[in-house]
């Protein structure tokens, strides 16, 4: 890397190939190698045969945007500031006259010598160094590559020197001239406190999620939940479903189990992933842990909770003339957890023993969920609601015949005066 003069090491280097290919073949004094715009070239040529270098375009080097922040470590800069840059060269080549093809010869010339020295090295950079000027330092190797350009790039390009008639040329690109800044910035100020964490080099792993009850049913929301597996303990655990954080208490973990409450309002029925989350240590407990390493997610199958239904509306289905309704529509509050939430789905299905079961779909409504029921005939249902997938349970469970939670539909009779 080098300082503020390296853009201009490297078109004297560039020019020093050139010139070295002259002398190879004996044509240094019969032809010259300049750095220069075409406008000075073009006033002070005098029908001089020569190679002309010109530097027209400049652009930082996509790949090395990010070496210009300086990084520190224990106080002392490790990374000074850097700046890398594509080198955008024009070539022009000069004869004596019109139709003597010098141009093309020197044309030829320059891009045989270019092509087997595309690399700019440390012992160009020294050997084309003006004697009067202070030492370089090591500079980085930098790439010359001819550059493919369209006939209307060229015509753009030349358009600069309006007054500069066009000659054969050639575009190159060098790059990545490497540059380092004269400032040192300061260092950041010394860290005042370190907290060291030390995470197992396994993450926890998950091997199954059951009821913490022992019984073969769905898990519930407000149920507990065991979570079993291998290396679960650490000094601050956690659990996510769904996105939402359950903190665990130290006591509910082992290294091979964790049982947690499902009450969290934020939870969601149906299918969620369940991680468990092992935490930075923080010396506030109700501060927002960040998270050392985490599980793979297990799939979780959160089943709604039914805590009441209530049949808020009932009226009779026309029938036939002269016949006594036997159907009836309406409409069934419930009161679910967790509530669904936007684009869930969810809806009831209503038994009655020895019929067919019923499904009708559900809404919130001003924050309530709201199921309207149709042609059902007056009687009791058992009634479930079903959430994202997942449904919610009847009583009682072991084999014994269900009996709730259930629904009565039974028509309202006529008031007389």
């Amino acid at each position: 890397m080098g300082d503020y003069r390296t853009v201009a090491a490297v078109s004297r280097a560039i020019a020093h190939v050139l010139e070295n290919a002259l002398d190879r073949r004996g044509m240094r004094g019969e032809y010259k190698v300049s750095i220069a715009s075409p406008h000075q070239t073009s006033a002070d040529r005098n029908h001089t045969k020569s190679i002309n270098l010109f530097l027209y375009h400049v652009r930082p080097t996509p790949s090395l945007r990010n070496n210009d922040i300086p990084v520190f470590e224990g106080g002392r800069m490790v990374n000074v500031p850097t700046i890398g840059l594509d080198l955008y060269y024009l070539l022009s080549f000069y004869g004596n006259k019109p139709n003597d093809l010098e141009s093309e010869r020197l044309l030829g010339l320059a891009v045989t010598a270019l092509n087997a020295h595309p690399l700019l090295t440390q012992v160009d950079f020294h050997a084309s160094a003006e004697p009067d000027r202070a030492e370089l330092g090591q500079l980085d190797t930098v790439a010359v590559t001819p550059m493919t350009l369209t006939i209307e790039e060229m015509q753009r390009l030349w358009a600069m020197f309006p007054s500069v008639p066009y000659t054969l040329s050639m575009s190159y690109c060098a790059s990545a001239a490497l540059l380092v800044g004269d400032e040192v910035p300061a260092p950041p100020l010394p860290v005042s406190s370190t907290n060291r964490n030390i995470s197992p080099q396994l993450p926890p792993a998950i091997s199954g999620l059951a009821r913490a009850d022992g019984a073969d049913l769905p898990v519930t929301f407000g149920s507990r939940l065991a979570i079993s597996g291998q290396r679960l303990a650490a000094k601050r655990v956690a659990i996510d479903v769904g996105g939402v954080r359950i903190p665990v208490p130290a006591s509910a973990v082992t290294d091979t189990a964790i049982e947690v409450d499902l009450d969290d309002a934020r939870l969601r029925a149906g299918s969620e992933p369940v991680s468990v989350l092992h935490l930075e240590t923080k010396p506030s407990e109700t501060a927002d842990a960040g998270v050392l390493t985490r599980s793979a997610p297990a799939q979780l199958q959160l089943a709604p909770l039914l805590r009441l239904a209530t049949v808020t509306s009932i009226e009779p289905q026309p029938s036939a003339a002269g016949q006594q309704p036997s159907r009836y529509r309406g409409k069934i509050d419930l009161v679910v957890e967790p509530t669904p939430v936007s684009g869930q789905q969810a809806g009831i299905v209503l038994n009655r023993p020895g019929h067919d079961a019923y499904a009708f779909s559900a809404q919130l409504e001003r924050g309530k969920l709201v199921a309207a029921f149709h042609d059902l005939a007056a009687g009791r249902y058992l009634i479930r609601v079903e959430i994202a997938g997942a449904s919610s349970l009847l009583e009682p469970q072991g084999g014994q015949p269900y009996t709730a939670p259930s629904i009565q539909i039974t028509p309202r009779r006529p008031r007389h005066g």
